[in-house]
């Protein structure tokens, strides 16, 4: 199966990597609103990062709220394949990328 993906530039990837993860944070605020502010925090988070051009960072948070979303919850595959394209066209090295926690998938 084909995924698009936002490849023109890395922050369009993160961008629209954080617009896949959001129909995941609206259902836990909908189905367990107590996780919902720590993801809120990490949402801010990846925003502040990301318009003060703080991408690795940015890139982090954004993984951190996929791992703690629900899979099911949201286009997880194609949420993790776009992060798959960030991270690699960040040239990140192997610790960074391993603290990513990308689940394994197609790449």
């Amino acid at each position: 199966m084909h995924q698009n993906l936002a490849t023109s530039s890395i922050e369009d990837g993160l961008d629209f990597a954080c617009n896949l993860a959001v129909s995941g944070i609206l259902a836990i605020a909908e189905h367990n609103p107590a996780k919902a502010p720590v993801l809120l925090r990490y949402l801010a988070q990846y925003v502040e990062f990301r318009y003060v051009n703080e991408l690795v960072l940015a890139l982090e948070y954004l993984a951190d709220i996929g791992n703690m979303l629900e899979q099911s919850s949201y286009g997880s595959q194609q949420f993790w394949a776009q992060i798959r394209w960030v991270a690699l066209h960040m040239k990140l090295d192997l610790a960074e990328y391993a603290g990513l926690n990308i689940p394994l998938g197609p790449a």
